[in-house]
């Protein structure tokens, strides 16, 4: 049966060792409540997709606590250095070329015109970036609902949602904004609006960073 853990110190410890076990876990970001798993194992990202009943035809964002960590799997990006710089973490999900020598799950990602590419995110949420400071390996992290239902932003009604399932569920300290973030395509040389979200996309034109 599903459960909430309130925040502490132990708490976090029990979801941290959850993740490196190979267990989904729901968490908290800035924008709503994620389902979080081992990036790089192929059968907790299959598992993510059954819970979600995602179409495995859409890629998973995958969740990181800095820039220097995501930059262990993709390539270089000016426009990402740029944006990070001034914005994040934040409410912006960026899809970017991911690195050959990647270990995170292929059904993460998406090949087009002959490259992997990946979405990654360092969410505005304080608990979350502490659980994901404490763990070596990139989290997955979409969106903690069944596909098509409305987004979810706390606990409980993660709880209610998913209370036939054993997962548990962080409570967050900080309130969730209920509007998802925006995407942008980055890989390109330019941002290619993906959804627009909660992210103001003016910020990122007074950046000088080409948005179509």
């Amino acid at each position: 049966m599903a459960k909430i853990l309130t925040i502490n110190e132990n708490n976090i410890k029990t979801i941290v060792d959850s993740l490196q076990q190979g267990m989904i876990v729901a968490l908290p970001t800035d924008t709503v409540y994620g389902l979080g798993g081992n990036a790089t194992d192929n059968n907790v990202v299959k598992n993510i997709f059954h819970l979600k009943k995602r179409s495995f035809n859409k890629p998973l964002s995958v969740n990181f606590p800095t820039l220097s960590s995501i930059y262990q799997h993709v390539e270089p990006n000016k426009i990402l250095d740029i944006i990070a710089k001034k914005y994040l973490p934040g409410a912006l999900t960026l899809i970017v070329n991911k690195k050959d020598t990647s270990n995170i799950s292929n059904l993460c990602s998406a090949f087009v015109d002959g490259k992997w590419k990946q979405a990654v995110r360092i969410p505005n949420n304080l608990d979350l970036l502490n659980v994901l400071s404490k763990i070596d390996v990139p989290i997955c992290l979409p969106s903690a609902n069944i596909s098509g239902l409305p987004s979810l932003v706390n606990a409980q009604q993660v709880l209610e949602q998913f209370s036939h399932t054993d997962i548990m569920i962080l409570d967050t300290l900080q309130t969730c904004s209920g509007v998802d973030s925006t995407i942008l395509d980055i890989s390109s040389g330019y941002a290619k609006i993906i959804r627009l979200g909660s992210f103001n996309l003016n910020n990122i034109k007074e950046l000088g960073v080409e948005v179509k």
